[in-house]
């Protein structure tokens, strides 16, 4: 099985990054769940549970940035939750960072894998708020023009016409 902290060249892939630049990663999926959790009025406590539920599951992921980031934010939820409430950086703001260090140090397929395990992630925040009850139709309008909203701000339309 593959270490999912070591990159293709063997190094590790959070050693690929500053301590800084790691940080912005690591704050990005909750920039996804503030987003789209926050779109119908209010973060709830099934959308943060759905997002530390995919942190859990980060060996799931192929690509081994996207596993090592959500493997580490599991590990210290909270630390980084914390450090993200204390960020001035608005979401818009934040998500561009962070696509600017993606398509600066990455290959244009790393750098979209990233951003396509975002996109996925706005998906499961969305869906876990459901319906009354759990029933009923589980992504709300505000919340998929939320996600249409993320995929402008990853750049990912853009990353399609390549």
């Amino acid at each position: 099985m593959e270490d999912p902290t070591v990159g293709t060249a063997g190094e590790s892939v959070r050693a690929q990054f500053t301590p800084e630049e790691w940080r912005l990663l690591q704050f990005a999926p909750f920039w996804v769940l503030s987003l789209v959790g926050a779109a119908d009025g209010k973060i709830n406590q099934r959308e943060i549970l759905a997002l530390a539920g995919e942190m859990d599951g980060a060996s799931s992921y192929t690509d081994p940035l996207v596993r090592e980031v959500l493997a580490s934010s599991a590990y210290d939820f909270t630390q980084i939750w914390d450090a993200y409430t204390q960020d001035r950086r608005s979401v818009e703001e934040g998500l561009a960072d962070v696509v600017a260090l993606l398509e600066s140090r990455l290959s244009p397929e790393r750098a979209r894998e990233f951003k396509g395990a975002l996109s996925g992630i706005s998906y499961i925040v969305a869906d876990a708020s459901g319906g009354f009850l759990g029933l009923g139709k589980r992504v709300s309008r505000v919340e998929g023009t939320a996600m249409a909203q993320l995929v402008q701000l990853l750049n990912l339309e853009s990353d399609k016409t390549e």
